[in-house]
This record gives structure tokens, C-alpha cells and sequence, in this order.
């Protein structure tokens, strides 16, 4: 189980490998003290961890479909 403050890895589908993610920063920008205040840590995480990898897949894809255009 991750901690605020702690790197994870997510992947980089750009890219193919691993990128570390600094939890605590994303944790605060997307979820937001006051409208989680009923759920647990746990929960809280997971739900981090699936906002990050879905934010970095359809940012991938928009990359990968500018450059397949410029192509």
C-alpha cells in the first residue's frame, strides 16, 4: 500500500516502460480533502492510482495520434 508522499509507478504507454508518480502531489489536485472525508485511505489510493493510469493513457494516446498525423 502506498503513502502520501511516496513515488508509485505507472506506466508511460507512450513510452512503453515505467514512470514514478509522486502520490501525495495528484492525490491533493484530484480528489480533494473535503469529498472524501467517509472513505478510507485505501480507498483513497486506489482511486488515485486509477485517475493517474487514466490520465496517462489518454494522454498517450492523444500523443501517439499527433504523431501518427505528422507522419
Amino acid at each position: 500500500m502506498t503513502r502520501a508522499g511516496e513515488h508509485v509507478e505507472a506506466m508511460n504507454f507512450k513510452t512503453g516502460k515505467l514512470a514514478k508518480t509522486d502520490v501525495s502531489r495528484q492525490s491533493m489536485a484530484m480528489t480533494g480533502q473535503s469529498s472524501c472525508a467517509s472513505m478510507s485511505n485505501h480507498t483513497k489510493e486506489r482511486v488515485t492510482m486509477a485517475k493517474v493510469t487514466l490520465e496517462n493513457f489518454y494522454s498517450n494516446l492523444i500523443a501517439q495520434h499527433e504523431e501518427r498525423e505528422m507522419r
